[in-house]
């Protein structure tokens, strides 16, 4: 292995103000790693100096399980309001009557109002809605 290359891992690896054997331990491992070394980058001198530097923290309290009771809820029937009571096929019907009768231009504005280009993109929640506003336009009202 060349020196200048060993050299230039430890210039690389020196942190001021840490102790010798980190800067060593990192320059190894720093060698390893230009060197396409597979062995285990972590070298014993590595592992004893971080063992030693964990050593020095406080350990922290592993978080303990807490245990949670739920109480039991009747369950809820689905009301109207929750489900769409329209579902796409009517606003496909809708948007496809429109754009024939009224032009794509006339269906693509009402979509619009919706904040959506297309019929794809319009939330379940606004079917009714949707529908409510084109069945006049369909009828000519």
């Amino acid at each position: 292995m060349s020196t200048d290359l060993r050299i230039k891992a430890l210039e690389l690896a020196h942190i001021p103000g840490e102790p010798r054997e980190m800067c060593v331990a990192r320059a190894e491992a720093y060698l390893a790693f230009l060197l396409g070394s597979s062995a285990d980058v972590a070298t014993p001198s590595t592992k004893t100096a971080s063992a030693k530097k964990d050593a020095d923290k406080p350990k922290a309290e592993e978080p303990k399980a807490e245990t949670v009771e739920v109480a039991d809820q009747p369950e809820t029937e689905t009301t109207s309001e929750e489900a769409p009571a329209v579902d796409y096929s009517e606003v496909k019907r809708c948007i496809l009557g429109i754009s024939s009768k009224l032009g794509r231009d006339v269906a693509t504005k009402l979509l619009g109002e919706f904040g959506v280009e297309k019929g794809p993109d319009l939330k379940p929640a606004d079917y009714a809605a949707f529908v409510a506003k084109a069945e006049p336009m369909l009828e000519g009202k």
